[in-house]
């Protein structure tokens, strides 16, 4: 769900940036869909996520990882986060 201060909010209710959380977004597409292993743990090196933010995101990831229809969590998690745009599918 994303709030008028430009954040989006994790399963966990926490608020990410809307700039994180499309980084985050692609990766876990690219994770998570494309098999692309690491992109997520990648991301969060390169781009310096906070632990915070690393904690916060994590249930989301988890929610991807542990679906039955991964291509089809990421959408839902993008389509919460009114993001579909910025999916490669979907």
């Amino acid at each position: 769900m994303m709030r008028d201060d430009g954040n989006v909010y994790t399963l966990s209710g926490a608020p990410v940036s809307r700039a994180d959380a499309v980084g985050f977004l692609q990766a876990v597409e690219s994770e998570y869909v494309d098999g692309q292993e690491g992109a997520v743990g990648n991301l969060f090196s390169e781009r310096n996520f906070s632990q915070d933010a690393q904690d916060a995101l994590s249930a989301d990831e988890d929610a991807i990882r542990d679906a039955e229809d991964r291509q089809d969590a990421v959408e839902c998690l993008a389509q919460r986060w009114g993001m579909r745009n910025m999916l490669q599918h979907g």
